[in-house]
C-alpha cells in the first residue's frame, strides 16, 4: 500500500482529521477499502489473495469477456455517489505522485445510465464494450444497489454477479440508520377482511394493477381502494411527521417517497397523489393537489328532497325522542351512544334551528371510489345560524364516526366537492342551502312508536 493510501484511508476514518461536514460512513470507507485491497494490495501477496483474484477472473471471463468489473452493492440511499469520489481520489492522487504506474490513472469515465435496471443491463454493458475496443478499460467498477442477473441472462434470476466483493444490503442500511426509513401502513381500514391485506397488499392488487406496457387508460380513481387506503395511512404518517418537524424548527420538510414496480403504476399513483383533471359531461370532478379526487355523480331525477312525509318502521332499540320545538320527525333512530349524544347536544345548542336524522327521508349522494359504484347516506341535517339571519340558515350535513374508515373519508371529500361545485341537483338553486329541504310546522300531540313519521304541523316555528 502506497503512503499515499494509508493517509487517505485515515482522513476517510476520521482519525488525524476533523471533518467540517459529514465523516464518510463506514460502510462507504469499507466500500472502498475493498475496492482498494483487491487493486492494490492483493496483487502483491501473492498466493494468499491468489484464490481471490482467480475467482474474479474467471467470473468476469464468463460473464463479461473483454471487462474486468467489481461489484460494490450498496444499498440505495447509503451514498454510493461518496464512494465513487473516494475512489477517484484514491487512484488521481496516486496516478499524480507515480505516473508510469500501471495500477492507477487519471482517467476516469463515469456511467449513470438513469434507466431501469433491465434497460441498464443491456444498454450499459453494450456501451462499455464500445469504449473497451475504441479505448480500453482498465477496471470496471460497479456502484449499484441491486447487482443481480435477470430473468433471461442465463443465470438464475435475482442470484448476485460473482464479481460483487462488498454487500451492504438495505436491512442493514436500516437498521444502522444510514437510508430513508422505509414504512409500511399499520392502520388497516378496509372492512370485511378476515386477514389484515396489508401484511401482503400486492397479493390482493397485483392482478387490478397496470402491466409495465401499460400507457393509455390510466384512471387514478381507478385504482384499487386497498391501494387507497394504504396511501392514505402512509400520508397521515407523513403530515404528523411534518407538523412534528414544523414545530421544532427544521426548515427541511420530510420527504415522501412511493416505491412502484414499474413505470406505468408510478404515472398512475403520481397523478393520484399530485392532483388531475377528468373531462366529463356526465359527472362533476375537481383537482386536488395533494388531496383525494373524488368522482361525484349525479342524480338528475331527484333534484330536490324533502323530509315532510316521513314514514316508517324500525326494530332498532336505540331511538332519540325529538324535541317538537327542534325536530319535525317525531324520533330519531341511532346507530350507536355518539348519536344519542349528537341529538342531545344538538336541542339544547342555542344556534341550531332545527334537525333531522337522515332515515328514510331519501337524502343520499352516489359517487365513485375505486372505480365502483357506492352511496353515502349522511347521518344528521342540521340548519344552523351561521352569522347570516334567520331567514338564511346553513344547512349542515353531518357523520357521527369514531375510528375513521377509508370509507368515511371518501365520504366526507365526496360531500365536500357537491357543497363546494354547488350542483343544481343537489342544492336547488339555493347558493347557501347545503343539499336538503325541510318543511317545518308545529307538533300536534307528538309521540314515539314503533313507526317514525313526521309530525303534523299548522305554521312555520318561529
Amino acid at each position: 500500500m502506497t503512503a499515499q493510501t494509508a493517509r487517505l484511508l485515515e482522513h476517510w476514518r476520521g482519525r488525524n482529521h476533523k471533518f467540517q461536514g459529514l465523516r464518510p460512513f463506514f460502510c462507504q470507507v469499507e466500500a472502498a477499502e475493498t475496492a482498494i485491497w483487491l487493486m492494490e494490495v492483493a496483487p502483491k501477496l501473492g498466493r494468499q489473495a491468489r484464490s481471490f483474484l482467480e475467482h474474479l477472473q474467471t467470473a468476469n471471463d464468463q460473464a463479461n469477456p473483454g471487462l474486468n468489473r467489481l461489484a460494490l452493492k450498496l444499498a440505495t440511499g447509503a451514498g454510493k455517489t461518496t464512494v465513487m469520489a473516494m475512489l477517484i481520489a484514491w487512484q488521481a492522487v496516486n496516478a499524480a505522485r507515480r505516473p508510469n504506474s500501471p495500477r492507477f490513472t487519471r482517467g476516469f469515465l463515469v456511467v449513470t445510465p438513469g434507466i431501469t435496471i433491465q434497460e441498464a443491463a443491456r444498454v450499459w454493458i453494450t456501451g462499455l464494450q464500445t469504449v473497451q475496443a475504441k479505448l480500453g478499460l482498465a477496471r470496471v467498477i460497479d456502484l449499484s444497489a441491486t447487482p443481480f442477473f435477470l430473468r433471461g441472462s442465463g443465470y438464475a434470476e435475482g442470484t448476485l454477479f460473482p464479481w460483487t466483493v462488498c454487500d451492504f444490503s438495505l436491512m442493514d442500511a436500516i437498521e444502522c440508520g444510514i437510508v430513508k426509513l422505509p414504512r409500511v401502513p399499520v392502520a388497516d381500514n378496509v372492512p370485511s377482511a378476515e386477514m389484515p391485506k396489508f401484511r401482503e397488499l400486492w397479493a390482493h392488487i397485483g392482478k387490478r394493477m397496470p402491466g409495465a406496457g401499460a400507457k393509455r387508460n390510466l384512471d387514478p380513481l381507478a385504482i384499487p381502494a386497498e391501494l387507497q387506503t394504504a396511501l392514505d395511512a402512509l400520508y397521515g404518517h407523513y403530515e404528523q411527521t411534518f407538523e412534528a418537524w414544523r414545530a421544532a424548527g427544521v426548515r427541511v420538510p420530510p420527504c415522501f417517497i412511493v416505491v412502484c414496480n414499474n413505470q406505468a403504476t408510478s404515472k398512475l399513483l403520481y397523478d393520484y397523489i399530485s392532483g388531475f383533471t377528468v373531462d366529463s359531461e356526465a359527472a362533476i370532478v375537481a383537482k386536488h393537489v395533494g388531496d383525494k379526487p373524488i368522482l361525484a355523480a349525479l342524480d338528475p331525477f331527484n333534484p330536490q328532497g324533502t323530509s315532510a312525509d316521513v314514514s316508517f318502521r324500525t326494530t332498532k332499540k336505540t331511538i332519540w325522542e325529538t324535541d317538537a320545538r327542534r325536530c319535525h320527525v317525531d324520533g330519531a333512530v341511532c346507530d350507536s351512544d355518539w348519536e344519542m349524544e349528537l341529538c342531545r347536544v344538538l336541542e339544547s345548542h342555542p344556534r341550531v334551528h332545527s334537525y333531522v336524522a337522515n332515515q328514510g327521508l331519501g337524502f343520499t349522494v352516489p359517487y365513485r371510489m375505486g372505480g365502483d359504484a357506492r352511496t353515502y347516506i349522511p347521518d344528521f341535517i342540521v340548519r344552523v345560524d351561521d352569522g347570516h339571519g334567520e331567514e338564511d340558515p346553513l344547512n349542515l350535513v353531518v357523520e357521527v364516526k369514531g375510528y375513521r374508515r377509508e370509507d368515511a373519508k371518501v365520504k366526507k371529500q365526496t360531500a365536500r366537492l357537491n357543497a363546494q361545485r354547488r350542483p343544481p341537483a343537489l342544492l336547488a338553486h339555493h347558493s347557501r342551502n347545503r343539499a336538503f329541504r325541510q318543511n317545518r310546522r308545529h307538533p300536534s300531540n307528538p309521540h314515539l312508536s314503533p313507526r317514525i313519521r313526521s309530525r303534523r304541523r299548522t305554521q312555520p316555528l318561529s
